[in-house]
């Protein structure tokens, strides 16, 4: 079997190829046989043993959406706060809660 090659994420240190796309104007290089610096390649350790799998579009869309919503919840939750901090405040400077007749 010939060599794997995986396309590049550009971060290797070190990169000997003069054809690399980083180096390179004129039909780089854009791929590597290192599968640790393929792009859309994670690792995953099981006990001992370090493995590699692909992701898939769906699982980066499904990340990438679940990053945004947690964004947008943050965001929700300080503005609700700063709501409960000012009518506290509020509050506060009418000499706190009314007691209720």
């Amino acid at each position: 079997m010939g060599k794997v090659w995986y396309l590049c994420d550009g971060e290797r240190e070190k990169c000997n190829k003069n054809l690399c796309f980083l180096n390179a104007k004129e039909n780089p290089c854009r791929h590597t046989s290192d599968i640790k610096h393929a792009v859309n390649f994670e690792e995953e350790k099981v006990g001992e043993e370090v493995n590699y799998r692909e992701k898939s579009e769906r699982e980066e869309d499904y990340r990438k959406r679940e990053e945004e919503l947690k964004k947008r919840i943050l965001e929700e939750m300080k503005k609700q706060t700063e709501m409960l901090e000012e009518l506290i405040g509020n509050k506060e400077k009418r000499g706190g809660p009314q007691k209720s007749l």
